[in-house]
């Protein structure tokens, strides 16, 4: 990304020399590193002629998540601490996704899947010991 004290300067120069070959050449000798390309200093010459100005503008895109929604997840979680991730982005309408990644980005903390686990007993330990033991006797093995 370039300052932009390097835009205002490459307008200066293609306006000086309207060729941007000539721009690239000039900017060489004036030391500057990283000399943009031919395509770059169009977008900023067109960019200068449509808006009167070379700074950035506005980008449209998917909207940030809210403060209201951020809050809301923080009084769900500080109330019930053990809802599911996907509870909570039912009760606040939004993607568990975004629900995690809340969680993690802006409350510093760490959702996880709790796995669950079938407690054996002894017996059904012992019955299937017993049953390939018997098998294998049983064959000669």
């Amino acid at each position: 990304m370039l300052s932009l004290e390097t835009r205002i300067q490459i307008v200066v120069v293609i306006c000086k020399y309207q060729s941007k070959i000539q721009v690239r050449r000039e900017l060489r000798k004036q030391g500057l590193i990283n000399v943009p390309s031919r395509p770059t200093i169009n977008g900023i010459y067109s960019k200068l002629l449509q808006c009167g100005s070379v700074h950035d503008i506005l980008r449209s895109g998917r909207p940030l998540c809210s403060t209201k929604i951020i809050e809301k997840i923080k009084n769900l979680i500080s109330s019930e601490p053990d809802t599911s991730t996907r509870k909570i982005s039912k009760m606040v309408k939004v993607c568990h996704i975004t629900v995690c990644n809340i969680l993690k980005n802006h409350l510093k903390l760490k959702p996880y899947k709790i796995n669950y686990y079938q407690a054996l007993s002894v017996y059904t330990c012992e019955e299937p010991l017993k049953m390939s033991n018997e098998t294998s006797t049983s064959s000669g093995i």
